[in-house]
């Protein structure tokens, strides 16, 4: 007789997750860290000139690299209320990098960082909901993960896509 699966499996394959997703987080961390370049420390008037405009975002890019930090370890230590605020935090710096005015001259290359910031965000929300739907697996219900390998992969590509346009936008910045 096979025993049924309940809940009180569910911890153990939520902290493999958990530890998983830390790594390959803490992976893409790294790479972020590097993303923008150095600048001065940006002050919190309105950017007007190409300057302005890329020492703020080299500040956001410091802020977003110290949110994902902490949203990996919030996701090491599989507390979902404080997953829940690493991701809206990573959120909130998100959208200030995407309200950011670019001058006229770098209106490319803030393209590129809202196509990188709208990658990044559905990366999170999808990553997000999976460790939801884990979490909250009906009541002696095991949670399927049949297709878990692949969509976990599907949000990291996402993820990893949103850095490197990060680094595009980066780039285009340097060579303008």
């Amino acid at each position: 007789m096979q025993v049924p699966h309940t809940n009180s499996r569910r911890p153990k394959a939520s902290k493999a997750l958990a530890a998983v997703v830390a790594l390959m987080m803490a992976m893409s961390v790294a790479m972020l860290s590097g993303c923008a370049p150095s600048q001065p420390a940006a002050t919190d008037e309105k950017p007007v000139t190409a300057a302005g405009y890329m020492n703020s975002m080299a500040k956001s890019s410091k802020q977003l690299s110290e949110s994902f930090a902490d949203f990996s370890g919030a996701v090491a230590e599989g507390d979902v209320s404080a997953l829940q605020a690493k991701v809206d935090s990573a959120y909130e710096v998100l959208d200030q990098m995407e309200a950011l005015e670019a001058p006229d001259e770098l209106k490319s290359v803030k393209g590129k960082y809202d196509e990188a910031i709208g990658t990044l965000k559905g990366a999170l929300s999808d990553y997000l909901a999976i460790f939801l739907e884990i979490e909250n697996a009906p009541e002696g219900a095991q949670y399927d993960f049949s297709d878990y390998g692949q969509r976990l992969e599907s949000v990291q590509k996402a993820y990893d896509q949103g850095l490197n346009l990060l680094e595009e936008a980066d780039k285009m910045s340097t060579e303008m």
